[in-house]
Parts: structure tokens; sequence; C-alpha cells
């Protein structure tokens, strides 16, 4: 439950003052709140105990199938209106542990309510984010926008532009060793997996020995073909090499398909399938 109270605190900031936020723990009922902010608005604290409201929810969440959550309107001590939602919190072999109620105060004003969503000053400017189909083309365009960064930038030295744009590419998680080493590998998982688990289950192939061959095999020369593999295009752009040298470089790769290949023709690590599933 503690992890849930970061949550709490992001959702709050995101919300803004309108919104009460309370993280119930169904540890101990006599002091459920682990967690609220402004609470003020049905005057609780941290420690208060849950409300027979809240278990009214949690019941009806359990017994008519709502899939976790309900939305429902109710008063605070003072009468005013409030929309609430509560949320169930599910632990170990899904038994309710807690429970996120949000309270949204009706009497909120408009300006107050769009507060919160507004930037509030100058030095609040609007980030820029990638919606990318796929994570190649996430990683493309990190790449292309770090490189114009870079060469706009006249106080880095020519020799020491490609330098500055892996620098910018690993501040933004984007290691050199995920360039060199990464690859397409969903086509060709996609394209044999069937065939492979076919072949492996004819046999009685455990299926995780099929599954370890498939991805391994995939990670292993299949991602670094240059024609398929973008991070080898990629490396290639940054370092200046032929994307032939730079898959020829990857070392891993091969090494790892020689490892399977010689599980394969040995039988070393073979585990078979037993006809109850089990293995032998």
């Amino acid at each position: 439950m503690e992890s849930y109270k970061t949550v709490v605190e992001g959702l709050a900031e995101y919300l803004g003052d309108g919104y009460e936020l309370v993280l119930h723990s169904l540890e101990n009922l006599d002091s459920s709140v682990i967690k609220i902010i402004n609470g003020h608005y049905t005057g609780r604290t941290e420690g208060a105990p849950v409300t027979d409201l809240a278990l009214t929810m949690l019941n009806r969440i359990q017994t008519e199938g709502l899939s976790g959550h309900i939305s429902y309107y109710t008063h605070n001590k003072k009468g005013e209106p409030l929309k609430s939602s509560t949320i169930t919190i599910e632990g170990t072999n899904g038994k309710v542990i807690g429970l996120l109620c949000i309270n949204f105060y009706l009497n909120t004003s408009v300006e107050t309510f769009l507060s919160g969503f507004l930037p509030r000053a100058a030095d609040h400017s609007f980030e820029s984010e990638n919606y990318a189909d796929n994570p190649q083309e996430l990683v493309n365009r990190a790449v292309t926008a770090a490189q114009a960064k870079v060469e706009a930038d006249q106080s880095i030295l020519p020799s020491l532009k490609k330098r500055e744009v892996i620098a910018q590419l690993e501040e933004q998680g984007i290691s050199l060793c995920t360039i060199i080493f990464g690859g397409v590998t969903s086509a060709s998982i996609l394209t044999f997996g069937p065939v492979l688990n076919k072949v492996g289950s004819a046999k009685n192939i455990h299926p995780y020995r099929r599954a370890n061959l498939l991805d391994g095999t995939a990670n292993s020369i299949p991602a670094i073909i240059p024609f398929m593999s973008v991070f080898v295009f990629i490396g290639a752009a940054l370092t200046g090499l032929s994307p032939v040298v730079v898959a020829g470089g990857t070392i891993y790769a091969f090494a790892l398909f020689g490892v399977f290949l010689f599980a394969v023709i040995t039988g070393w690590g073979r585990t078979m399938e037993t006809e109850s599933g089990g293995k032998k």
C-alpha cells in the first residue's frame, strides 16, 4: 500500500485543488486512512476510520461485478455536494487490500478548477513528446532530434558532435549498447514462432525449451541483419561506419547464435514434455 501513496500525490498534483484523494488500507478499519490530500473537504486526516459508505460501495463492487470501481454522488458533513469514485486495490490472489477514493467538490469555482489544468507561470513550458508506432520509430526520431540539436549548437566542436549526440541519447534512456546491439526481433519471432512450436510439439520438446530457443535465436543473428535492423543503421549513422561493419562487430549476437546452435546439435539442456505437460 505504501507505493500507492505516490500515486495519490501524483493524481492530486495533476487534478488540482478541487479534488480530495483518500487512500484506505483495509488492514485496520479503525484507522484506514493512510494518505489523504485536500482532506478539508470532508474534515478527515490520516488515521481516520473507513466510512460506512466506502464499505457499502466495496460490497456493491464485489457483488454486482463492477470491475473494481464505482462512481456516485454524496454530501460531506456540511451538506455540500461531492462526486465520488471508489476504486479497489487488490493484493495477492485478488484479495482487496485497500481503496482509493476520489471526491470532487462540486462547489469548486470554475477559476479554481481551470487553474489546475492551465500553465500558472511563464516558466511552465510545454514539453515535446514523440508518439511513435513502434520502438524503432521512437529511437529513429530521438536520434534525428538529437543530431539536429547538436548540429545547431556552434559551441560544439565538429569532432565532438557525434559524441554529444550519443550523450544526449543516453540522457533519454537510449544507450549506446541499445543502438549497437539492438535489432528488430519481432518479425522473426512472429514469423517462425508458430513453425517452431509445431515442430517442437511434434517432437515432444518442452514449451520452455521451445520458447528459449526462439527468443535466444531471434536475438542473435536475425537482430543484426543490416536490412532488417534499424538500430544497425542508426549505429552506422552515428559512427560513420557502414551497416555491414556495425553488424559484423556485434560479437554478442554471433556468440549467442553459436551457443544455441551447439545446444540444438548436442542436446545440451534439452527437456522433453510428458503427456501430463511436465518435464522429463
